[in-house]
């Protein structure tokens, strides 16, 4: 059997990405970003860049730009629930390069400003600021290790910054609701809190990061959407005879998996379920939008 490199299937996970926070009035944005300081024990320093137009600040080398947008956000299908104001969250995780733009630059980073002393809510629970598992980690960390897993790490170090980040945002008393184009989903204010919480336990958010759908025309047909934000193809299910909580829990499973391990899957190989039973592994194009996915035989 042809064995294929990981580049020639999967896609770099990217050093960037957004969100939409979603209100019904406008924030005191400052105030938002303070509060992730204090619900996770980090010691931030922001700044306005751009004539007052976005806060920046970063943690753990990743760069967060919070931009207030009064007006309704228009995403490029679908529609959105009310709201009046909204604030584009992008989180650039850079690989290289990072003196320039990153953690350190300008005086932004852990040594300067922030609540240093305060213990955050989050970060009491666990006993540190560092949860086991996600905990995210910073760029000198990295060294040594192969591109392609150094890379997944670092989209899971900037996905662990975004659910802090979501999180004091959706404390706010006017929020709506977290918007992930990648996911195609709206999730609640109370959803992105009690998901955020789980880091403090040293899992991952797993809803919060990539959506999984699961539906049945006729026989089940399962989906994960936003897996190649952390540089692995969507996985996809067709036709399988178990229900549709079975499809869904295999999948997270599997997410689960991938995310948490240095770990990734390759057309040819399979997954090996909790009955014993392997599940085949291959290379598809998804019915639904004809993209590349990873077809798992359930």
């Amino acid at each position: 059997m042809t064995e294929f490199p990981v580049s020639m299937i999967h896609p770099d996970a990217p050093e960037i990405f957004s969100a939409t926070a979603l209100f019904t009035a406008p924030i005191d944005l400052e105030g938002a970003a303070a509060r992730v300081g204090t619900l996770w024990n980090e010691s931030i320093a922001f700044a306005w860049e751009r004539g007052g137009s976005i806060l920046r600040f970063a943690l753990r080398d990743v760069v967060v730009l919070l931009s207030p947008v009064s007006g309704e956000a228009l995403p490029e299908r679908g529609r959105l629930p009310a709201h009046g104001f909204h604030v584009a969250l992008t989180c650039f995780a850079p690989m290289e390069d990072v003196g320039g733009f990153g953690a350190e630059a300008n005086g932004f980073g852990r040594e300067g400003g922030g609540s240093e002393g305060d213990v955050g809510d989050r970060a009491a629970e666990a006993g540190s600021s560092r949860m086991p598992g996600f905990t995210g980690e910073e760029i000198s960390e990295l060294e040594g290790l192969p591109r392609e897993i150094a890379l997944r790490r670092r989209a899971a170090t900037a996905h662990v910054v975004l659910a802090e980040v979501a999180d004091a945002l959706m404390r706010e008393k006017s929020a709506v609701g977290l918007f992930r184009p990648e996911l195609g989903v709206v999730q609640p204010p109370q959803m992105v809190v009690e998901l955020a919480d789980l880091l403090s336990k040293g899992q991952a958010p797993i809803p919060l990061w990539v959506g999984i759908r699961v539906s049945k025309p006729d026989l089940v047909y399962g989906r994960t959407l936003g897996l190649p934000l952390f540089g692995h193809l969507d996985l996809e299910v067709v036709g399988s005879l178990h229900s549709e909580e079975e499809v869904y829990a295999m999948l997270s499973n599997v997410v689960d998996y991938l995310l948490s391990a240095d770990a990734f899957l390759l057309p040819g190989q399979s997954v090996r379920y909790r009955d014993g039973k392997d599940l085949a592994v291959s290379q598809a194009v998804s019915p639904a939008d004809r993209a590349a996915v990873l077809h798992i035989g359930f």
